[in-house]
């Protein structure tokens, strides 16, 4: 059983590094997602910000609306 493991390993290792490509992944700097337009990414942004104010129960606008 052990060979047979053994020689079913090699095999897949052997074709795996035969047809699938390796690619270095990189990270953007920008921060987006590929699909993302800047136009997404900013209402994201804008929406992150309302939500992290509506979080913060010390923010004045929260106060007042209490």
């Amino acid at each position: 059983m052990e060979g047979c493991w053994n020689e079913f390993k090699q095999l897949l290792l052997s074709l795996e590094s035969r047809y699938v490509p390796r690619r270095k992944t990189t990270t953007q700097k920008n921060g987006k997602a590929i699909w993302m337009t800047y136009r997404a990414r900013n209402l994201v942004s804008r929406k992150r910000a309302v939500f992290a104010k509506y979080k913060d129960k010390d923010h004045p606008a929260t106060k007042k609306n209490k």
